[in-house]
């Protein structure tokens, strides 16, 4: 008679170790797989552990030994094997780390200099890309606004461009090219970078507008600018309808319609400035120019307006 075999009897704690983890696992699946991303780095470094104990307890009822040793010397080193190994390796070890391009945290840094106004900074760094990726349309696209907000207009034209052959479909690049391409003159190439834009939104409305202003289409230019609410970029879509306005009422064929014009600029123009008095009075003197926009065109038309706003100010 052959001898009688028991059945291996299950470690209670084990079974407790993997039902943590399976459990655990299917949340973490759940929190990695929704559509808003984890940003909080608290949060961040609770699901990590949580991760990492998960896959230990799922590791602890799994046959075979798995060795690991993780650095050398006194002051770091982990030595481990079975559910301990699990977990060091999904702590300490992150993916996406792995896989992340070199120059990935470098991107990052110039995107936080120039949003914070470092500009040399973010010079620096997107030259610095741009030696290993001559056609990167991030990095071309930061010293093209760099250019911009420096006020040299043709040098922001010609990296933006770069930066649009680059990425044709970035509604960002094509904005910043065509809004450059306003400041130089190239009003014909930048109404139809803005039509590709168009989204039926304020922001479309006052930038195409603003083209066609800047372009002489006076008409088509009042007609985009009059859909632009006040509160558009500190009233300056009411301002740039006023200039439009004078300038139909200039070439108006008779005196009634040419007085209803100005009346219709002198409105526009008052709620634009009342939007926001102390940038309006900055950009007139001179004394805070917009580095988003110029208005050297349009204050010399409206200047008269902006004296009368002043006076009726309470």
């Amino acid at each position: 008679m052959s001898p009688r075999i028991h059945p291996q009897r299950l470690d209670l704690q084990v079974v407790l170790a993997f039902a943590f983890g399976a459990i655990f696992c299917g949340i973490l699946a759940f929190a990695g797989l929704r559509p808003t991303p984890i940003t909080d780095p608290g949060q961040f470094f609770l699901l990590r552990v949580l991760a990492a104990l998960s896959a230990a307890g799922v590791a602890s009822m799994i046959p075979g030994m798995l060795q690991l040793t993780i650095g050398q010397g006194k002051l770091f080193a982990i030595r481990g094997a079975g559910a301990i190994a699990a977990f060091a390796i999904v702590f300490l070890v992150n993916p996406p780390e792995l896989l992340a391009k070199p120059t990935d945290a470098l991107r990052a840094a110039m995107e936080g200099n120039f949003a914070q106004g470092l500009y040399d900074d973010a010079r620096r760094q997107a030259e610095k890309i741009l030696e290993s990726e001559r056609a990167d349309a991030q990095a071309l696209n930061i010293l093209g606004g760099i250019a911009f907000y420096n006020g040299d207009y043709q040098a922001a034209v010609e990296k933006f461009r770069g930066a649009y052959n680059s990425k044709p479909k970035s509604t960002v690049i094509v904005s910043n090219y065509a809004n450059a391409l306003v400041e130089i003159g190239a009003t014909d190439e930048a109404i139809r970078l803005f039509r590709q834009l168009d989204d039926g939104s304020v922001d479309h409305s006052f930038t195409l507008g603003r083209a066609h202003l800047y372009a002489g289409d006076h008409a088509s230019a009042h007609s985009l600018l009059s859909q632009v609410s006040p509160s558009c970029w500190h009233g300056a879509g009411k301002i740039l309808d006023a200039c439009a306005l004078v300038s139909l009422s200039r070439s108006a064929a008779d005196t009634q319609t040419h007085q209803q014009m100005n009346e219709q600029a002198s409105v526009a123009f008052n709620l634009g400035y009342n939007a926001d008095p102390k940038y309006w009075d900055g950009i007139f003197s001179g004394a805070s120019p917009d580095k988003h926009l110029s208005y050297g065109k349009v204050v010399s038309i409206v200047d008269s307006l902006y004296r009368d706003a002043r006076l009726t100010e309470p």
